[in-house]
């Protein structure tokens, strides 16, 4: 299938209809009986532009600063195009909606999928929610959640590539590779043993008791029976509560 543009415009001069000619590169013509779709777009864009922008308006328009979003820094500054990219994807995902970002290889679509995962974590989403909350948009019925986990799926040859990636980009990040079955085996007996630990001492809630030693790492060594020591004040060390 090769699908064409037919377009058909009315001259209010003569009050006849012209249909365009095919082409992609402006001749120059005025003269509505010969123009083509290229003369039609070069002469005529402003117009078309204000009104695409009356009838449709964009849910981030990068001329307006009233639609920029404030991101976190990162290690790798994201040019411009695709700062605005992550500030779209989020907007869209704040009306619930999905987005899928497309672009030729080296455009960076890796650094851009970070950064918005970099908004969406639990030290960034309040900020990202407010300035959100603060745009005309449509809420989604589901109240943005903070993004703990990203999958990622690539094929074999770019393993290295997105690891590299990411330690550029988010340096604390940590990568957990699953290149097999076993791996994926592995990963959930570890997360039993969390839980089982987590329930036998003594937590009710297992997401938030996850929470509390994800922010303090010495009370889940404890779990283990790993016992922490700090320096004392003499040059010591002590057990560290």
């Amino acid at each position: 299938q090769q699908p064409q543009l037919n377009i058909t415009f009315l001259d209010t001069a003569s009050g006849q209809c012209h249909r365009l000619k095919s082409g992609t590169q402006p001749t120059g013509e005025r003269n509505p009986a010969k123009m083509t779709i290229a003369d039609f777009v070069d002469g005529y864009s402003d117009s078309l532009l204000k009104v695409l922008d009356k009838m449709c308006p964009a849910l981030h328009d990068p001329r307006n600063q009233q639609h920029k979003l404030r991101l976190p820094a990162m290690s790798r500054t994201l040019y411009q195009a695709q700062a605005d990219a992550v500030m779209a994807g989020l907007k869209l995902l704040y009306q619930n909606e999905d987005f899928i970002l497309l672009g030729e290889i080296g455009s960076g679509k890796s650094s851009t999928s970070l950064a918005t995962a970099a908004a969406l974590s639990p030290r960034n989403l309040k900020a990202t929610l407010g300035q959100l909350d603060r745009q005309p948009l449509q809420p989604g019925r589901s109240r943005l959640k903070p993004v703990r986990v990203a999958l990622i799926f690539c094929p074999p040859h770019l393993l290295a590539s997105w690891q590299d990636q990411i330690r550029l980009t988010l340096p604390g990040a940590k990568v957990v590779v699953l290149d097999s079955t076993a791996d994926v085996d592995r990963l959930a007996a570890l997360r039993n043993t969390a839980i089982g630990l987590l329930r036998r001492a003594g937590a009710a809630n297992i997401a938030a008791a996850t929470r509390r030693n994800l922010m303090h790492p010495q009370r889940a060594l404890k779990l283990i029976g790993v016992q922490v020591l700090r320096k004392g004040p003499t040059g010591g060390r002590r057990p560290l509560h």
